[in-house]
C-alpha cells in the first residue's frame, strides 16, 4: 500500500466538501451543471485526482477488490471534516443495483473505447435522492469516484427488497406469538412447583432424621424411667 498516495488523494477530494454540499441534489441536472463548470474534466484538479487514482490502482490501494468482473473498493467514510463516503470503481458493463436515499454524485475518466456512465459521458453525474438504479458503462471502460451523503445506500432491486421485508415482519411475528406462550406455559406451572416444593419438605425432614443428618430432631436412646418404689408405708398395709 501507499499511505502517502491514498492520503494525498483524500486530502485533494476534501476540497469538494463545501462545493457537494452546496449542491441541491433533488435537482441533478443543475447540479451537474454546477460540477462541470468548475472542476472540467481537463482541469488541473480533475487531471491530479485522476493521477492519483490510477496511481493506487497501479499500487494496490484502490479498487482492490473484485467481485462479478467489476473491481472496486472504500477509499473513506463519512466523518465530521467530510460527511461523503467516497468509493471507486473499474467498471466496463454493469454493477449491483441500488438505491441513494440520498442522492449520489460521481466523477469518471475512460479507461478504454469511448464510454458512458448510465447514458452520460465522462466527467460528473449526479442522482437524485430516493432515485435507484443499476450503474452501467457501455462503449467501454471507466475508472469511477462515487460520492454519498452520510455514506446511505441500499442495495439490491425494489421487488426484492418488499419479500424480505414481508419475510423479516413474519418471523419477528412468530418470536413474540413463541415468547408469549412461553410465558403463559411458565405462568401455568408455577403454582405445581411451589406445591411440589412443599410437599417434598416433610419428606426430606423425615429422611435427614433417619440418616442423622446435622440439625435433625434426634430420638431418645435412654431407657424409660422405672416407676418409683412403693413406700414403706403402704408396703406394710
Amino acid at each position: 500500500m501507499s499511505p502517502a498516495g491514498r492520503d494525498a488523494l483524500r486530502a485533494m477530494l476534501t476540497r469538494l466538501k463545501n462545493d457537494l454540499s452546496g449542491l441541491d441534489l433533488a435537482k441533478p441536472d443543475e447540479a451537474r451543471a454546477a460540477l462541470q463548470a468548475k472542476y472540467p474534466l481537463a482541469g488541473d484538479y480533475l487531471v491530479e485526482v485522476r493521477r492519483l487514482c490510477e496511481r493506487g490502482v497501479e499500487e494496490g490501494w484502490l479498487c482492490s477488490m473484485e467481485r462479478g468482473g467489476v473491481r472496486f473498493s472504500r477509499l473513506s467514510p463519512p466523518d465530521k471534516h467530510f460527511p461523503y463516503s467516497v468509493d471507486a470503481v473499474l467498471l466496463s458493463g454493469t454493477g449491483a443495483e441500488h438505491r441513494h436515499p440520498k442522492g449520489e454524485v460521481n466523477v469518471g475518466w475512460p479507461t478504454d473505447g469511448e464510454p458512458r456512465f448510465c447514458g452520460v459521458e465522462p466527467g460528473w453525474s449526479v442522482f437524485a435522492p430516493g432515485s435507484r438504479h443499476v450503474p452501467e458503462v457501455t462503449g467501454g471502460g471507466m475508472l469511477l469516484l462515487y460520492f454519498l451523503p452520510g455514506g446511505a445506500i441500499e442495495w439490491g432491486s425494489a421487488s426484492s427488497s418488499r419479500p424480505a421485508g414481508r419475510a423479516r415482519a413474519v418471523v419477528e411475528k412468530a418470536a413474540r406469538t413463541t415468547a408469549a406462550k412461553q410465558a403463559v406455559t411458565r405462568k401455568a406451572a408455577a403454582p405445581k412447583v411451589v406445591a411440589k416444593k412443599a410437599a417434598a419438605r416433610p419428606q426430606r425432614a423425615e429422611q435427614a432424621a433417619a440418616a442423622g443428618a446435622p440439625g435433625a430432631p434426634k430420638a431418645s436412646t435412654r431407657p424409660p424411667k422405672a416407676s418409683a418404689a412403693p413406700s414403706r408405708r403402704s408396703a406394710s398395709r
